[in-house]
């Protein structure tokens, strides 16, 4: 399991108490009256004037409050500062006012009701969003939702240490750690991931096997091994011609990718670390930097991959790594040695291409973008037709086994 996944179930199983604010100012406690749960917090904040929290004893008979807790706080006079906060973990009902001479009588008095939290189950399926929690007796499973459409599966077995405090061991390396969950009187399980807001996560009323039948299929990591060709992008097709990738049998990658501008290949080697058998992975730049991937193999035997949140189909491929002219090698030498001769250009009708090096080609006429508009073969020269094209500017892609370049074509 990658460290990230770890990182994940802490912040969403960590707990704190609810925090409820009380204003105080000249003559009363806003609001005056309040509810709240075992193991809340209240904070009195001091709008204006000199106030204390008082809990003992009733400033007007003079007699004990007799609250389950005993609590007062010291004298503030300081605008906006916290006059005082408790925790209250004892269930019942709670009188308090300010013993600051005459403020009681003023009308200057509080209650607090704290009601207890049921010790309901755990148990159960629990959903949040599109993700998903099945806790048994010992096993608790977290389903993630993936922008594949399908759920990652991960088990953790637990015990439980003590009352709300689930122990969970990781699955991959053995160790231990604790979190804290509980389901309120409304029957949810409450989460409250820090500085954040809390997250209900809400009973599921189907079973089990429904959410199994939707966990994303295992990969075969072997499968990925060998070379590939990018050929569609979020749906859109892609040129053929300017992506490649090889993956190896220990995970590292290189990625080739075509410079339009400078007629050179970008090339970049990954690695790529699984952390699951659904092809969930860390891909890992030679910078550094760190990102997530999804890898799939799909039944017409393309790689799919989700990866910074696009979605890539590349198709098995087959090529020479060495006829790529990596971006960094360029030279004035390389530069002279293919090129392809356009005129006139600009042209609204035809223009007229030539070739540095005779050969038979294929060409690709595309947009801006690199979307494909035509494609046609030629030998050493070919007049190309653009009289239907509107006024723009093009992309011609000409390319064989062992060559490749990319010329701008103006429309008028």
């Amino acid at each position: 399991m990658n460290y990230f996944y770890y990182f994940f179930l802490c912040s969403i199983f960590s707990f704190s108490q609810v925090t409820h604010t009380v204003n105080a100012g000249m003559y009363y406690y806003e609001p005056a009256n309040i509810t709240i749960n075992q193991g809340d917090i209240v904070v009195w904040i001091n709008d204006g004037g000199t106030h204390d929290v008082n809990g003992l004893t009733n400033s007007i008979t003079g007699e004990p409050f007799n609250n389950p807790e005993d609590f007062s706080s010291n004298t503030i006079s300081e605008i906006g500062a916290e006059i005082y906060s408790h925790t209250f973990n004892t269930t019942g009902f709670y009188n308090y006012d300010c013993s600051v001479y005459g403020h009681a009588s003023a009308g200057m008095v509080g209650t607090i009701t704290v009601n207890s939290i049921a010790e309901n189950s755990i148990l159960g399926i629990w959903s949040y969003g599109e993700d998903f929690l099945y806790i048994t007796e010992n096993e608790l499973t977290i389903f993630f939702y993936e922008e594949s459409g399908c759920l990652i599966e991960l088990i953790y077995p637990y015990n439980l240490s003590k009352s709300g405090v689930v122990t969970l061991t990781d699955p991959y390396y053995g160790y231990e750690f604790d979190v804290e969950m509980f389901v309120d009187n409304n029957g949810n399980l409450n989460v409250l991931p820090p500085e954040e807001d809390t997250e209900i996560w809400v009973p599921y009323s189907s079973t089990i096997d429904d959410i199994l039948a939707m966990v994303c299929s295992t990969v075969d990591i072997t499968q990925m091994i060998g070379q590939w060709e990018l050929s569609s992008l979020n749906g859109e097709g892609v040129n053929t011609g300017l992506h490649f990738m090889e993956i190896f049998d220990n995970g590292t990658t290189f990625q080739y990718d075509f410079d339009i501008e400078n007629n050179c290949f970008e090339i970049t080697e990954i690695t790529i670390d699984f952390y699951n058998d659904f092809g969930g992975g860390v891909v890992t730049f030679s910078d550094g930097t760190e990102t997530e991937i999804l890898l799939n193999i799909n039944e017409n035997n393309e790689l799919l991959s989700w990866i910074n949140g696009q979605n890539e189909i590349w198709q098995s491929s087959s090529f020479d790594p060495t006829a790529f002219i990596e971006c960094g090698n360029i030279s004035s030498i390389y530069e002279d040695e293919f090129k392809a001769t356009i005129f006139p250009n600009p042209s609204k009708d035809n223009i007229h291409v030539q070739l540095s090096h005779s050969g038979t080609y294929d060409f690709d006429l595309m947009d801006i973008e690199g979307k494909k508009i035509f494609h046609g073969s030629f030998n050493d020269q070919h007049t190309i037709d653009i009289s239907a094209l509107s006024k723009g500017t093009y992309l011609l892609h000409i390319f064989n086994s062992s060559r490749s370049i990319i010329n701008t074509v103006y429309v008028e």
